[in-house]
């Protein structure tokens, strides 16, 4: 995931209602309510990655 895509997807979260956090390590929080609901690599190692990090959004109704 590139930096871009990141930011893209950080702008599409907030207005369908999460909140998004940068940690210091780089990777993107997404929270529900205070409670996080998944975790973007900064750097992700595997192809998947991004897949698996959506696949939570995604049961709760987030169409990326």
């Amino acid at each position: 995931m590139q930096k871009k895509d990141r930011r893209v997807l950080a702008k599409r979260l907030n207005k369908a209602g999460y909140d998004t956090r940068l940690t210091t390590k780089g990777h993107l929080l997404v929270l529900q309510q205070g409670q996080i609901v998944t975790c973007f690599a900064g750097t992700p190692s595997d192809h998947r990655s991004w897949k698996n990090s959506l696949a939570p959004l995604r049961r709760l109704g987030f169409v990326a």
